[in-house]
């Protein structure tokens, strides 16, 4: 009904000014001279111009509001091509007009719909892995979980009960490290004995995974039945390149990324210290959560009841931390030659740059882009420029807000939602990018003030 008053009013527009148009026309020739008087034509054309242009001015704004939903909508449809898209995301009440929220209840069914096929095979393959007998478990380079069956649960114990745990808290590393030596380049599985942590001896059958990326560990079945349930990520078994070189030129999709984020004791950057750093290392738009950094740092000062309000990391958690230079290390090691990424990154680079100099270690920073600036300067007519309502706009799960790997893996998905609308706005490498982000003067200038790292005057 709605749709079809505002085209009658439409249409009733157009008619009145045709009326209009058809009395002057009349009056103005000398046959009809006359016959109508001028106080009719004066009064009809001021009931036009009463009735037609308030509808004329209402049909081009609903028509505006048309085309600026379907343009949000494509946005939409453009950022399901990451890698990181399951889901379309879901617009704010009142975003569209009736007739663009049918398209994208249409594009939502049509992506659900082949989800949900490309999801079969998998979840085949998943009934068959949990109804073996035997105990399996696949882990990465790094000796994380990546897959793991119900009979391997039972056997190797609660310790490696889901991915992104070590196997190293349940079996010997030494012997898991043997094992894997001797599996590297064999076609066909080798049998050899590891020990558990807790003694006991197992034999296992281990085939290595191509390139390096892993191994599949078999073990004989336990005593007793299993529940045929399997949990997997095999997301970490995948690795990033080397990382190359970077330049203005190098394009979104192959800029080696270390998307990171601090916890502190405080807001201010000139007296307060990291409690915590946590990072994911990226290619492009690609998440590589297998290669990631998680630390307490030691802070050097007590952690003020207010902050640990927001990041729930007390004095007592960071008492045996690490103090900066050690952690400082593993995540120059990570982050060597990559570009930093960060929501509100000139806080967190300002930290560093405090802690190294307080440390003695010589750093400058490297590259780097801010996805609260990003998100500023391409205007998508978000609610909030808060990681929570960016991340919620785009279609990303929060999940572990307000620590520091948490909110690290929230930005890497944000951004990886970023590239192909930065893509389809023109901006497609590392220096399109960069100059896209400097477009917010008064954003730059009030981080600035507030003591961030923005890279313009420094």
């Amino acid at each position: 009904m709605e749709r079809r008053g505002r085209h009658l009013a439409l249409c009733g527009a157009i008619a009145l000014a045709i009326l209009f148009a058809a009395l002057v026309i009349a009056d103005g020739r000398a046959g009809w001279h006359g016959l109508i008087p001028r106080v009719v034509i004066d009064s009809l054309a001021v009931l036009v111009l009463a009735l037609a242009v308030p509808l004329l001015i209402y049909g081009v704004s609903h028509a505006d509001r048309v085309g600026r939903a379907l343009e949000r909508l494509r946005g939409f449809i453009v950022l399901m091509q990451t890698d990181t898209a399951d889901a379309m995301p879901q617009p704010l009440p009142g975003d569209f007009p009736t007739e663009v929220q049918g398209l994208l209840d249409a594009v939502d069914s049509l992506i659900g719909g082949r989800l949900a096929q490309q999801s079969i095979p998998a979840r085949q393959l998943e009934t068959v892995l949990s109804a073996l007998p035997d105990a399996i478990v696949v882990i990465n380079h790094a000796g994380l979980v990546s897959l793991i069956n119900a009979a391997a649960k039972t056997l190797l114990g609660p310790d490696v009960a889901k991915p992104g745990t070590s196997i190293y808290d349940a079996l010997d590393a030494a012997g898991v490290e043997r094992a894997l030596a001797l599996a590297e380049g064999r076609v066909v599985p080798v049998h050899t004995d590891v020990d558990t942590v807790d003694g006991r001896s197992l034999t296992v059958r281990v085939a290595a995974v191509d390139g390096g990326r892993g191994a599949v560990l078999t073990f004989d079945p336990p005593h007793g039945e299993a529940a045929r349930t399997l949990d997997h990520d095999l997301h970490l078994l995948e690795m990033p390149p080397p990382i190359a070189s970077v330049a203005d030129d190098t394009r979104l999709e192959a800029l080696p990324i270390v998307v990171f984020d601090l916890e502190t004791t405080g807001l201010d950057v000139a007296v307060d210290t990291i409690v915590s750093l946590g990072g994911v290392r990226l290619q492009g738009s690609t998440i590589y959560r297998a290669v990631t950094i998680d630390c307490l740092v030691h802070p050097g000062r007590p952690i003020p009841p207010r902050s640990t309000a927001i990041h729930g990391i007390t004095n007592d958690m960071v008492e045996g931390a690490p103090d900066f230079a050690e952690v400082w290390s593993d995540f120059r090691m990570m982050s060597d030659g990559a570009v930093l990424v960060g929501h509100n990154v000139g806080f967190d680079i300002a930290h560093l740059q405090n802690a190294t100099r307080a440390a003695g270690i010589d750093w400058s920073p490297p590259p780097f882009l801010c996805t609260y600036l990003l998100t500023a300067a391409l205007d998508l007519g978000l609610p909030s420029l808060q990681l929570d309502s960016v991340a919620e706009s785009l279609g990303v799960r929060v999940r572990g807000r307000h620590t520091a790997l948490g909110d690290a893996l929230v930005t890497a998905e944000v951004f990886a939602r970023l590239i192909p609308r930065l893509a389809d706005s023109g901006v497609t490498t590392l220096g399109d990018a960069v100059a896209l982000s400097r477009r917010r003067k008064d954003i730059l200038r009030q981080q600035e003030k507030s003591g961030w790292w923005t890279g313009q005057s420094r």
